[in-house]
């Protein structure tokens, strides 16, 4: 039976037990958790990490990230949850708080920077460069035609 888990939860999951165990628990492959993780831009684990916990080596958890825009803030796994799963998803905390579109703005425009547009193509890409001499010649045609309403 299909289940929603929110960013939050899969995280929890997935930094909780390897990821072979947590997918037979849940009923689906490994595979298909790993790209459950993948499509809403939740971190897992890199390759060795249980194996260094238990050796008792240092090792290097990735926190999760704030959500883009893009990025879905749940997913639905069909698989099944068994009590055990259901009381440690009961117990992580929902983060299903809203950010203000201010700080998203904000966020981004951070992580863009400032983006200029050139007034004139003149150092466009050759293909591109036909491309808007194309238009331009249209768009010129277009000008002295009877019925164009611009």
């Amino acid at each position: 039976m299909p289940f929603a888990l929110s960013r939050r939860q899969l995280y929890d999951l997935v930094w909780s037990e390897p990821m072979q165990r947590l997918a037979k628990q849940i009923g689906i492959s490994d595979v298909a958790l790993a790209k459950s993780c993948r499509k809403i831009d939740v971190p897992v684990p890199e390759r060795g990490y249980w194996n260094k916990l238990h050796a008792g080596k240092r090792v290097h958890r990735v926190e999760l990230s704030p959500a883009d825009l893009g990025t879905a803030k749940g997913i639905e796994i069909s698989g099944t949850l068994n009590d055990e799963l259901k009381s440690r998803l009961a117990a992580s905390p929902e983060s299903a708080i809203e950010e203000k579109i201010e700080i998203l703005t904000e966020r981004f425009a951070k992580r863009l920077g400032k983006v200029t547009v050139p007034k004139n193509f003149d150092k466009a890409h050759p293909l591109i460069a036909k491309l808007l001499e194309k238009d331009e010649t249209i768009r010129q045609a277009k000008l002295t035609e009877r019925f164009y309403w611009r």
